[in-house]
């Protein structure tokens, strides 16, 4: 590669071209992998789940794991199919509204431990499926006096 006749050299002419680093352009697809075996996604790093040593974020895990867990519950119940094309809509608002909440019971130093997190999003959720035209029977929310209050309108 040499630099053109008017152009300006840049220094880098001569240095040898390194391709991407192999963890970019690996990818491996196993059919019925053994148990000890790493699946790679293409394009991903080929590390160990470095991030689940963390309690916090195993804790987080446990509750998203308590949401989807309820929030199945929930949409059975109100016979909402969950290839509802507006559920996607609804779960944005949703998590929305439980980020307002739960960080507003944050500033009001109320602690909620995972089960309140997960009864929260739920709280969040039937409140927008309410706003929606979906009625959510008081019977098919959980029974947690403490979040309910967080999730009432302020007026």
């Amino acid at each position: 590669m040499n630099a053109g006749a008017g152009a300006p050299a840049t220094g880098l002419e001569h240095a040898p071209r390194r391709p991407f680093p192999h963890w970019i352009m690996t990818e491996r697809v196993f059919q019925n992998p053994p148990s000890s075996a790493k699946i790679v996604i293409k394009g991903a790093a080929t590390m160990e789940d470095e991030w689940g040593n963390d309690p916090s974020v195993r804790r987080m895990r446990r509750v998203f794991a308590a949401i989807e867990a309820r929030q199945a519950r929930l949409l059975d119940g109100l016979k909402v199919h969950r290839f509802d094309k507006r559920l996607g809509q609804w779960r944005k608002m949703a998590l929305h509204l439980f980020e307002q909440r739960s960080a507003g019971a944050a500033r009001a130093g109320v602690g909620l431990g995972e089960k309140d997190l997960a009864d929260l999003y739920i709280y969040c959720l039937a409140k927008v499926l309410s706003t929606r035209g979906i009625t959510v029977p008081k019977v098919a929310l959980p029974d947690n006096a403490a979040v309910a209050v967080l999730v009432e309108d302020r007026q």
